[in-house]
């Protein structure tokens, strides 16, 4: 069993752009959008699901924002002969720039577009940028918590958390709305709705510090976005969902 999912591994990897004026937000920095594509097919039933409420909208996003996983997973397979690096899922900074984008317009209540993550390759996500955040976790805060503290209520984010126990990061995204909080894996098509005790333990137990951090202190990253979406006067209802696995490769 590949138990390695993502090759994103840490800030001090990432491709850093230099730019002369430096943006104030990830959104307005020219690589924001790459490695995204608008399929504007998908929009009316982006807004269907949204007409149904919050984690309606979000479960939508989760599982629409990377419909080349399965040739992607072939993809990164075969190049394993080239840069050794057995990583079945690589995307997962495109996918997290595809859900904000979508966050976006469900935070606006517009839906003439819909974004998803075009590439399949390891990607980055640029820290030369005004409103970006790292911060060395410790083990008395469980990261959930930690990303409620980091992101104000009202905002969402791009965050950027350490796998535990497994040398790398994984980016997803993180919206703290008035009635609660929740991260979406876009990724790995997964919402985590922090209102349910069960996916905070989910959460917490895949992601932050783990046994291994004396060797090397886990980092957690975020890009606040803009504002998160809004509860229109609905309870976020918790839905059981199971971990999704595939053929054995384990997805964390």
């Amino acid at each position: 069993m590949i138990e390695r999912v993502d090759s994103f591994t840490s800030l001090s990897d990432l491709d850093i752009s230099s730019l002369p004026t430096q943006c104030e937000n990830i959104t307005e920095h020219p690589e924001y959008k790459s490695g995204t594509a608008d399929w504007p097919h998908l929009s009316a039933d982006f807004a269907q699901h949204a007409d149904k409420g919050l984690h309606s909208a979000l479960d939508f996003i989760s599982q629409q924002s990377n419909p080349n996983q399965v040739t992607g997973m072939f993809s990164n397979a075969l190049s394993f002969i080239k840069d050794h690096q057995m990583a079945l899922n690589r995307n997962c900074t495109y996918c997290s720039k595809a859900v904000d984008q979508n966050l976006a317009s469900l935070a606006k209540g517009t839906f003439d577009n819909y974004f998803v993550a075009t590439e399949t390759a390891q990607g980055s996500i640029s820290t030369d940028v005004k409103n970006v955040h790292s911060e060395i976790l410790d083990s008395q805060t469980p990261l959930s918590e930690k990303l409620g503290d980091l992101v104000s209520e009202g905002d969402r984010a791009i965050i950027v958390v350490p796998v535990k126990d497994k040398g790398y990061s994984h980016a997803m995204n993180f919206i703290h709305h008035s009635n609660g909080s929740a991260v979406i894996d876009g990724q790995f098509h997964k919402v985590y709705n922090f209102n349910n005790p069960a996916d905070r333990e989910k959460f917490d137990s895949k992601y932050g510090v783990g046994s291994q951090a004396e060797h090397k202190p886990p980092v957690v990253t975020v890009w606040r976005t803009g504002e998160s979406p809004i509860v229109k006067d609905e309870p976020f209802e918790i839905i059981e969902q199971e971990d999704k696995s595939d053929d054995g490769w384990l997805l964390v």
